[in-house]
């Protein structure tokens, strides 16, 4: 072998050893980019998650919800309220609370027991279904309220200054 080829063979060598390099530099940045996508990946899976789950109590909260309009028997009073619960069992709570005239935990208690009168559950309509939004719940219990002239709640908006701004005619 004469110098000719052993220098040959040298640069050879070393272009060999520099692109050896070059690939090692080029899988680690391979590496890095699959370490930074998945991470990526990981991040956006979470905040997917975190964003189903926020939609899905928001789904669950509206289906829970339900408006309801209660009538006094021998009384043109009417009370709107929620409920998380179904009809019956809503029903079976007031009941119970207007027997133990609870004014704290049921608002027409007080309207029991000054009149005597009970609600009359054959007469409870719903005003807001369970599947409907919160918003359209709660803005149809305040037309409801604020346009209806025997309705208790009216009273007691009033009564705690929640309605100060509208004017009330006597009926």
């Amino acid at each position: 072998m004469g110098v000719h080829s052993l220098l040959r063979l040298q640069e050879m060598s070393c272009q060999l050893s520099k692109c050896e390099n070059q690939m090692k530099n080029y899988l680690n940045e391979l590496e890095l980019e699959k370490q930074r996508t998945q991470d990526y990946a990981s991040a956006l899976t979470a905040s997917h998650n975190e964003m189903r789950q926020c939609r899905d109590k928001e789904r669950r909260q509206y289906e829970l919800i339900s408006s309801l309009k209660y009538q006094f028997a021998g009384c043109k009073q009417k009370c709107t309220g929620e409920t998380v619960r179904t009809t019956s069992t809503d029903i079976k709570k007031h009941q119970r609370l207007s027997r133990k005239i609870d004014t704290e935990r049921l608002e027409v208690a007080e309207h029991i027991s000054l009149t005597g009168k009970i609600i009359d559950w054959r007469a409870t309509e719903r005003l807001a279904s369970y599947g409907e939004n919160i918003t359209r719940q709660k803005l149809k219990k305040a037309v409801d309220i604020l346009f209806q002239r025997n309705l208790i709640n009216r009273r007691f908006s009033v009564a705690f200054g929640l309605s100060s701004f509208c004017s009330f005619r006597k009926s």
